[in-house]
Parts: C-alpha cells; structure tokens; sequence
C-alpha cells in the first residue's frame, strides 16, 4: 500500500469517529427529556410533562425515544403514562 492510500484511510477513519461519536448532551426544558448527539444525529430520550386535561386531576407524562438524523425525525416511539 502507498502511502497516499494510508494516509487517506486513516484520515477517513478519524473523519467518520469525528462526525458519528456522541460528544454532547442536548438539554431540552420540558420536564426531563434528555438528547444525545453528534454532528449527523440526535437521540432524545423523552420525559415530557403534557398538558392537564381539564376534567382529569392526574398528571400525565410523554415517555418514549426519538431519533434524528440531519434534524429530520426518522423514529418516535413514545406512550403516555397517567399518575393520580
């Protein structure tokens, strides 16, 4: 192997941990959600407080997981839990 080539697939390894490695953690303000990201993508771990329907005196929680890829939501699994 040259090593051109060896330097261009060392430089396309460290370019690929670079861009899909998590290395923050996104707040998001609305009870407990928490995300995880990297520059391609993004996995919130849901925990939303939702809105207290009138007639109910139960609280009511959106839990669950989302995955985005380029700020485009491709996954959402989230159900909601009620406590009295």
């Amino acid at each position: 192997m040259s090593k051109k080539k060896k330097a261009i697939i060392i430089i396309s390894v460290i370019l690929a941990i670079v861009i899909l490695a998590p290395y923050r953690s996104v707040l998001i303000m609305d009870g407990g959600s928490k995300g995880y990201g990297s520059v391609v993508y993004t996995v919130i771990k849901y925990h939303r407080l939702s809105e207290p329907d009138e007639n109910e005196n139960d609280t009511e929680y959106e839990v669950g997981w989302g995955i985005e890829i380029f700020d485009q939501q491709i996954y959402k699994n989230t159900h909601i839990i009620h406590e009295q």
